[in-house]
């Protein structure tokens, strides 16, 4: 039997922004998630942490399952509770044809055969890796079966290319909003065991919170969402902690042995990063440098004067101008106002009485403008749209409607 060897993520790098040679191409187009599945079972009449791991490990091997590994999971208690850790894996649309659905139909018979059960301490945990397979370049069978191939022949980390570059930042931040905004209707799809959980608590409260609307980094999400066990967590992808995994992790899911449950759970993941990216950001790189005019206005009026004045190396002092014009310091704050609205916010720099070298309260005057001669405006950045723009936030947004009708099937069921 080939030694069993657990595949790891890459090891932490400084994640860098997303890009593409095509920034108008969303990140979720052809592209295929790379996710890792964590199944959680009891073995019924067996405690012992070595029998219970060998038992595992052969009733895998005789459907050659030769890449998983197979350890107690460290949170539970009077039960033992086995975690089969799957490397990861890209995962095709189609839950029913699927290379994955494949194998684990025969971890389902596996397990089965030593008649593997689920109690309400065993969890059904998903990695999102926070880089996907890029279709373009190969399908997410090929990459499969390379990625057990490395596995099997003994070789450490887990095959890595032909992965996008990291997933943009406001695609990770609005993924968890909506599913923290979708707190209660996803708690009514799954057990009570699997709501306000220890080990996998709600983020409603976090996301909704001004400190997360607030954070433009991983670690900052991280801290808002108070580390790994919560529902949705960015533990693995702070690159301020020590870690192997740059993944996003969905925990609250209940335990399965299940391969149809468990890919309606990735399914429904998935679904929501793909209307997120389509619906909630805005690629469109309006990123430009723009340049004010040399003169705009009549030479020889006020209007002239002030501009020609603040559009020099070392832009004017409110003083100034207002010895050059004879107005007040009133009258120069509407004229630069209208100049901002002519020519954009970013075209005039302000700056303060301390910037200049004096006191607060020293008098407005020793303020100061700059019209800058060629300023940059928009960004090349991936944002997230307004509100009033976005899709709709729901969980079930552009969800197909066998998908719809199971899981609200399982919420009938629940609270029955």
């Amino acid at each position: 039997m080939l030694p069993i060897i657990y595949i790891v993520w890459d090891n932490p790098i400084q994640l860098k922004q997303h890009r593409k040679s095509n920034i108008m191409s969303k990140f979720t187009q052809h592209t295929t998630p790379i996710i890792g599945i964590e199944i959680e079972t009891t073995l019924h009449g067996i405690n012992g942490q070595t029998i219970g791991i060998r038992k595992i490990k052969n009733a895998l091997a005789n459907v050659e399952i030769n890449y998983c590994q197979v350890e107690k999971d460290m949170t539970s208690s009077e039960n033992t509770v086995f975690e089969i850790k799957l490397p990861p894996f890209a995962n095709s649309n189609n839950i029913n044809t699927s290379w994955l659905r494949t194998e684990l139909d025969k971890i389902q018979t596996a397990l089965q055969s030593i008649n593997a059960r689920i109690t309400n301490k065993c969890g059904g945990h998903v990695h999102f890796g926070i880089e996907w397979l890029d279709d373009n370049i190969m399908t997410a069978n090929q990459w499969n079966e390379l990625q057990v191939a490395h596995v099997e022949s003994g070789q450490s980390g887990f095959f890595a290319e032909h992965k996008t570059d990291i997933m943009p930042f406001e695609l990770m931040k609005n993924v968890a909003y909506r599913y923290g905004l979708n707190q209660n209707i996803i708690d009514g799809f799954l057990p009570n065991s699997r709501t306000n959980n220890t080990y996998c608590k709600p983020i409603d409260r976090q996301v909704l919170s001004t400190t997360w609307k607030r954070a433009t980094s991983i670690s900052a999400l991280n801290q808002v969402i108070g580390g790994k066990f919560y529902a949705v967590n960015f533990q693995n992808t702070d690159p301020n902690r020590d870690h192997n995994k740059r993944t996003i992790e969905f925990r609250q899911n209940s335990g399965s042995i299940e391969a149809d449950k468990i890919l309606k759970w990735v399914k429904l993941i998935t679904k929501l990063f793909e209307t997120t990216d389509d619906k909630f950001l805005d690629y469109s790189n309006n990123a430009r440098t723009e340049t004010t005019p040399e003169q705009p206005f009549t030479q020889g009026t006020r209007l002239g004067q002030i501009w020609e004045l603040c559009r020099s190396d070392n832009g004017s002092s409110v003083q100034d101008l207002m010895m050059a014009t004879g107005t007040t310091r009133s009258n120069i704050a509407g004229r630069i106002s209208e100049m901002r609205s002519r020519f954009g916010d970013s075209a005039i720099v302000t700056s303060t009485q301390q910037a200049n070298g004096r006191s607060y309260g020293s008098g407005d005057e020793f303020a100061s403008y700059k019209i800058l001669k060629t300023f940059n405006i928009g960004t090349d950045a991936v944002t997230a749209l307004p509100a009033n723009r976005a899709g709709n936030p729901s969980i079930w947004y552009g969800i197909e409607d066998d998908l719809f009708e199971y899981f609200n099937a399982r919420a009938e069921r629940f609270q029955s």
